[in-house]
């Protein structure tokens, strides 16, 4: 695989035919770094952010799916509800690991934020703010991707109780309400 800056390669199998494969690699082509990444089958790998990604099987409600992620640790962090910050990543979220499936992800327009300006709630980027103004509104600066990535006339606060986001399975984002269950 490549993106032009980078190339990587991935090695599927068991741990023994993994390494009989890195055995017999070699790089030959001008200077560079090579770096070797593992990880579990259902744990996806972000070479841009150098984040991992696992979409937990199940049916929570946003409050459980915040909990489960909190008391994951992967490769020595934290989990967290995904933030995409990037069109690269939200693509990447949507191509690779929410696989056609609902998932709960961070975001949230209450608490420290007002109705229809949606910051993320978990995370790094806990408390950045990255819509606003809810139906027809915008993407704050840095998040112009959020601008194409909202299912049709959303945010919408359906019923004034839609408070939560997740990503649909067909890769939109839209807003839904706590109650409502989802990996």
């Amino acid at each position: 695989l490549t993106d032009g800056t980078q190339n990587e390669l991935v090695f599927v199998g068991t741990q023994a035919s993994v390494n009989t494969a890195l055995s017999k690699l070699q790089h030959s082509s001008g200077t560079g770094t090579i770096s070797i990444t593992h990880s579990h089958s259902n744990v996806a790998f972000y070479p841009a952010n150098q984040h991992f990604y696992e979409l937990i099987s199940g049916s929570f409600t946003v409050t459980q799916a915040h909990a489960n992620a909190q008391a994951m640790t992967r490769y020595g962090v934290s989990g967290y509800l995904v933030t995409a910050t990037t069109q690269g990543e939200w693509d990447f979220i949507d191509d690779v690991v929410h696989n056609g499936t609902h998932a709960w992800i961070s975001g949230t327009d209450t608490g420290i934020f007002s109705e229809g300006n949606f910051g993320f709630n978990s995370g790094p980027e806990n408390t950045i703010t990255f819509w606003t103004g809810g139906n027809g509104g915008s993407a704050a600066s840095g998040y112009g991707f959020y601008n194409s990535v909202w299912s049709t006339g959303n945010p919408d606060n359906h019923g004034g109780a839609e408070h939560y986001l997740h990503i649909t399975s067909g890769g939109s984002l839209n807003d839904n309400r706590a109650t409502t269950t989802y990996n």
